[in-house]
C-alpha cells in the first residue's frame, strides 16, 4: 500500500469519526447557549438572532445523526436538541 492509501472501510470510519466529532461540538455549542443565553442585538443593521442561530445548530445534529445512521447500517442514533 502506498503512502496516503486507505484500507478497505477506513473512509466510511474516518466519515464517521468526522460526523460524531462535528456533532460533539455542536451539542457543546447548544449546551453553551442554552445555560448562558445571549440577547438578540442590531448592528448597522445587521441581526444577531441567538435563537435562530440555536434552531440552526440543531438542524446540524439532526443531519449529523442522519450520516452516521447512513454511515452505520443497521445502528441508528437520534439525539433529542429542546
Amino acid at each position: 500500500m502506498f503512502a496516503g492509501a486507505y484500507a478497505p472501510g477506513s473512509v466510511n470510519s474516518l466519515l464517521l469519526k468526522m460526523y460524531q466529532t462535528i456533532k460533539s461540538q455542536t451539542l457543546s455549542l447548544i449546551a453553551d447557549l442554552t445555560l448562558n443565553p445571549k440577547p438578540s442585538y442590531n448592528v448597522d443593521g445587521q441581526s444577531v438572532l441567538w435563537t435562530d442561530y440555536l434552531k440552526q445548530l440543531r438542524v446540524v445534529v439532526e443531519w449529523c445523526d442522519q450520516q452516521i445512521a447512513q454511515s452505520e447500517p443497521g445502528v441508528e442514533e437520534v439525539t433529542v436538541c429542546r
